[in-house]
């Protein structure tokens, strides 16, 4: 079983999250700030916590959210799905 840290530092199994996508970004560490598209059910819905970056239509956005509140927001039934965008590495 995969297995993610939570706000607490406790372990988070992955099947937890069924509605996140991209679920190896998920080890950016616990209280970070993170970025994801978000799409929900109902047109204009923000689950509370998430900041919107920018609009794609009605129900389809960007945003920032804590990783403390990750779980909260896959859970709302108003969320379809939330895919977290992965740190790119730096090249020199």
């Amino acid at each position: 079983m995969k297995r993610t840290k939570d706000a607490h530092g406790s372990k988070l199994p992955i099947e937890r999250l069924p509605k996140v996508e991209s679920a190896g970004a998920l080890n950016q560490g616990v209280g970070k700030v993170i970025t994801a598209i978000v799409k929900v059910n109902t047109p204009g819905y923000v689950p509370e916590g998430v900041d919107v970056r920018a609009r794609i239509d009605d129900t389809f956005f960007t945003g920032s959210l804590s990783m403390s509140d990750l779980e909260r927001i896959q859970s709302d039934p108003q969320v379809a799905s939330i895919s977290v965008s992965r740190p790119l590495q730096m090249i020199d």
